[in-house]
């Protein structure tokens, strides 16, 4: 007996710990959920009431007169490495990969995350038809500027991935968080040193990246809850 009144404290205690861990997750995801839609909401509505000019300008001025050759070559790298094609192929990888390792449903939700990400940013532009700044015309870059695709599914992706592979012990914490915020940081600096965005496109995309994250890492939580159900009661 006082083996089974010892037992069921040591699992009431573990059951806690991980409901507590989860509450921790939730929040987590709810509140980085809130601040990009309030961070992409408040951009674009100084963007679409043209509000935007002074501090746009002000930044492009700085910029340009403090550009050199050696960190515009650094930035191309950067912008090439982290366009939304070039991160949609490191998602569907590691998709495959986890796949393969059957962790099916983590699979759908990286796979998702860019699909999700590209839809909104292409959908968003039409709606804002912004003119890039001049240092777009160079490099014959056509399409709307608000808001920026690399900053939007950089920020997606880099994030959702971190995320679910820290979840999964796959990721060191710290090397998740490095990974998480320090590239769509850089991606997104990347566009406004090149002069092929205006520094609010960034902010609106950084903006609506973290909410298709936050989308991405509920799903995430969802699925892994279910999962976890399923388990226990083919245990019981």
């Amino acid at each position: 007996m006082p083996a089974l009144v010892t037992g069921w404290r040591h699992g009431s205690e573990r059951l806690g710990r991980w409901l507590g861990t989860l509450a921790w997750y939730w929040i987590t995801i709810v509140v980085g959920s809130l601040l990009g839609l309030s961070l992409f909401g408040w951009v674009g509505s100084e963007v679409v009431e043209q509000e935007t000019g002074g501090f746009d300008d002000a930044v492009r001025t700085w910029v340009l007169a403090h550009q050199n050759p050696q960190v515009s070559t650094a930035f191309r790298v950067i912008t090439i490495v982290g366009s939304a094609n070039a991160l949609a192929l490191v998602a569907l990888v590691m998709a495959v990969w986890l796949w393969s390792s059957h962790k099916r449903h983590i699979a759908a939700v990286v796979a998702s995350a860019p699909a999700v990400a590209i839809a909104l940013f292409v959908g968003v532009k039409d709606l804002f038809h912004r003119i890039r700044p001049p240092g777009a015309v160079p490099l014959h870059l056509v399409s709307y500027s608000f808001p920026s695709g690399h900053a939007t599914a950089s920020t997606a992706v880099l994030i959702t991935l971190s995320y679910i592979l820290a979840r999964e012990g796959l990721l060191p914490h710290r090397a998740a968080l490095l990974i998480g915020w320090l590239g769509p940081l850089l991606i997104g600096l990347s566009r406004i040193y090149l002069d092929v965005h205006w520094t609010t496109d960034v902010l609106g995309g950084w903006g609506l990246g973290l909410a298709v994250a936050g989308l991405s890492a509920s799903a995430y939580e969802h699925l892994r809850a279910r999962i976890a159900r399923a388990d226990a009661d083919r245990m019981v």
